[in-house]
């Protein structure tokens, strides 16, 4: 009806994601779902409260419905992960473990093999949502 009625942007609130596979086949502009936003800000709320008690995420994000994570880092000491290029590295990550993007300085760099994660870094990991991340060094096994 409002989008008969009018020309604006439709946005739609659902409240039962169990209707999801059907809202999919529907014209609907934009879908919020309200209990997937709150867990999402409480979610970012708990790792910024970690991040005082000894955790170094700066950022956390859910994404897919809470089975993926994005997490940002930044490096604040030498570790295991620097220094050394990400293709040696690699074989030494936990599975589900994504190097998204590397900012060091103005610089953003999308990370390929060569390239190695540096003091000072601030570093964007994808994760599957069942592995913790407290630590840049929690990548690794």
């Amino acid at each position: 009806l409002a989008k008969r009625e009018s020309k604006g942007k439709v946005v739609t609130k659902i409240t039962r994601i169990d209707f999801d596979d059907v809202i999919k086949h529907l014209d609907l502009d934009t879908t919020i779902y309200p209990k997937n936003i709150t867990a999402e800000k409480i979610a970012r709320y708990v790792r910024a409260m970690e991040n005082t008690l000894g955790s170094n995420v700066e950022t956390m994000y859910s994404i897919v419905k809470g089975k993926i994570e994005a997490s940002e880092f930044i490096v604040r000491e030498e570790s295991g992960v620097t220094g050394v290029p990400l293709m040696k590295l690699a074989s030494k990550f936990k599975n589900d473990i994504l190097i998204a993007s590397i900012i060091r300085g103005n610089q953003v760099i999308i990370p390929r093999g060569g390239d190695e994660i540096r003091t000072g870094d601030d570093v964007v990991v994808i994760s599957s949502a069942s592995t913790v991340l407290h630590d840049i060094t929690d990548i690794l096994r």
